[in-house]
């Protein structure tokens, strides 16, 4: 958890690091790119690899489980990990999707950056 937390961190440095060169849209911009990344390549590949795994898990069950109990139960066990695969991943799906509206990275607005006068 603490490597995964490091790489994370590591992974926004340069923002926090060049966090007053970067006017809103450009930050806007980074972050952005980085949701329509997970939303249009990340969520669907793994949506896709839990469709495969419950196709797969139907097949062990119906097919070549028909006269075997151990690969029946293999397969009802693929099935319920294909099931718990897409509702996480249709719940992260909705949960992006709603911090993406609340933010307002949508729509190409912009977000207004806090200015000091010059005084």
């Amino acid at each position: 958890m603490k490597k995964a937390l490091t790489a994370l961190a590591l992974y926004f440095l340069p923002i926090v690091a060049l966090a007053q060169t970067f006017r809103g849209g450009e930050l806007k911009t980074y972050f952005g790119g980085v949701t329509k990344f997970v939303n249009d390549t990340v969520i669907p590949l793994i949506i896709a690899l839990a469709i495969l795994v419950f196709i797969w898990g139907m097949f062990q069950y119906f097919i070549l489980g028909a006269s075997d109990d151990e690969k029946k139960g293999k397969g009802k066990q693929l099935m319920l990990w294909g099931l718990i695969g897409f509702v996480v991943m249709f719940s992260l799906l909705g949960i992006i999707n709603l911090l993406v509206e609340a933010v307002g990275l949508n729509n190409g607005g912009t977000i207004e950056t806090p200015k000091v006068p010059n005084v």
